[in-house]
């Protein structure tokens, strides 16, 4: 969903082997992100974000606030 713009709480999931994983969506391109396969994160307020590829995360910090303004789309 391109329309993501606030990080949203990590939620816990199973693998295929039982073994739990956290997820999050990623702020830029709002794809589900295993937090543990980050290329990166930020701590903006107290909440990190975190991102999925080192792209998203340059977007991200050349321009922070496109992606912190509610309906704000990613480029």
């Amino acid at each position: 969903d391109y329309g993501v713009t606030q990080p949203q709480p990590a939620r816990w999931h199973l693998s295929s082997g039982d073994e739990e994983f956290k997820t999050t969506t990623e702020p830029v391109c709002g794809m589900e992100l295993a937090i543990d396969r980050a290329a990166g994160h930020r701590d903006v307020d107290g909440d990190r974000r975190y991102f999925c590829s080192q792209l998203c995360l340059d977007s991200y910090d050349a321009d922070p606030a496109r992606y912190l303004s509610p309906g704000s789309l990613p480029r």
